[in-house]
């Protein structure tokens, strides 16, 4: 049986660390439970994957998780709707983790049989917005509830070695990105104590930095310190 912790988002949630308020295993356990409620999402990713367009914070962790091991195109918030439409669409993305404000000023950019999960709420809530012929539907997904998820394993394990993120014009596997992790919190002598501000993390080094301290178990907040 291939080890949970082999998974980047398990790795994390195992670790015990925080993000804009909140546990990462709360952020993780969100995504996982968005998955066994939205059966929209589900068929979404059957056979395309997904991609995350959000702002610096806890939801892009929820999102990973939700994206059930398929690997997940990270893009800058900074770009227009129009840039994100045609990634989408060449990529062959089905479903679109993003946030209210970023959807709607995109909103007649994005194709229509694109699945949208606004994560403002996360980890409490998601809205899932898709299409029933030519009517929208938005479903508000509690996720508040969560479900259990196994968090027993090695945590020194290598990691899979498939697709976990598209960022910095490449793949990056769960393997190689664990690795890359590890080293940067080995070179920077980071423990528990640690905190930082949220980095990029639609880049490859704001990504393993951040994953770094999560690993961890620090605390990344989106103050100039961790919350008491």
């Amino acid at each position: 049986m291939t080890d949970p912790l082999a998974l980047v988002t398990l790795a994390v949630a195992a670790a015990g660390g925080r993000m804009a308020g909140h546990d990462s295993g709360s952020l993780v356990a969100a995504g996982h439970t968005l998955l066994q409620r939205s059966a929209v999402l589900v068929r979404a990713l059957t056979t395309l994957r997904s991609a995350v367009w959000l702002p610096t914070g806890g939801p892009w962790l929820t999102a990973l998780a939700a994206s059930d091991g398929r690997g997940a195109l990270l893009l800058d918030p900074q770009l227009s709707g129009i840039a994100v439409a045609d990634r989408c669409a060449r990529e062959g993305v089905g479903a679109l983790f993003t946030v209210a404000p970023l959807a709607r000023a995109a909103d007649t950019a994005l194709a229509s049989e694109l699945i949208q999960i606004w994560l403002d709420d996360a980890p409490v809530s998601a809205a899932v917005i898709s299409r029933d012929g030519d009517r929208r539907v938005e479903r508000r997904i509690d996720l508040g509830a969560h479900f259990g998820i196994d968090l027993a394993g090695d945590t020194a394990t290598e990691g899979r070695d498939e697709p976990f993120v598209h960022v910095d014009g490449g793949w990056h596997t769960h393997r190689a990105l664990l690795a890359a992790a590890r080293t940067h919190a080995a070179v920077q002598g980071l423990t528990p104590v640690h905190w930082m501000p949220p980095t990029s993390h639609w880049t490859l080094d704001g990504l393993v930095h951040q994953v770094g301290m999560l690993l961890q178990g620090g605390t990344i907040t989106h103050g100039d310190a961790p919350a008491a």
